[in-house]
């Protein structure tokens, strides 16, 4: 009886500590289920005191990437990916990666220039030539 009622409560631990670990980690549940396409909207909050068209939104992984019309870029992307900021391709001799960021509906990137020495020094030389 004993040994009956241990392995009854094994099995209820097992049980348990799997629903925590299901429930608990959101990477687990992405993975076991088909990505979807969504439309992704991106809204750029510039505080970089250069042109809009200085940026694009990228997914790195793919390589697909969106220009901003009005601080709004458009792309279609499956849900389970993550986009950056970066510098347009038009300005090859900067460089500028923001970070990551999960896809959603609908996504506000912030270009902030202000964030470290080596983005001051590039947005200082990009404002000198391309100011708005």
């Amino acid at each position: 009886m004993s040994t009956i009622k241990q392995l009854v409560g094994v099995l209820v631990g097992l049980a348990i500590v799997g629903a925590l670990i299901f429930y608990g980690m959101p990477g687990i549940r992405d993975n076991m289920r088909t990505p979807e396409l969504v439309k992704v909207e991106v809204r750029l909050t510039n505080l970089c005191g250069v042109r809009d068209d200085t940026f694009i939104v990228r997914e790195p992984e793919t390589g697909i990437s969106a220009h901003f019309s009005d601080g709004v870029a458009h792309m279609r992307l499956l849900d389970n990916r993550k986009i950056q900021l970066a510098v347009s391709p038009a300005y090859p001799d900067f460089a500028y990666d923001g970070e990551l960021v999960r896809v959603r509906d609908v996504v506000e990137l912030v270009a902030d220039c202000s964030s470290s020495p080596r983005q001051r020094q590039f947005f200082g030389t990009m404002r000198d030539q391309f100011t708005k």
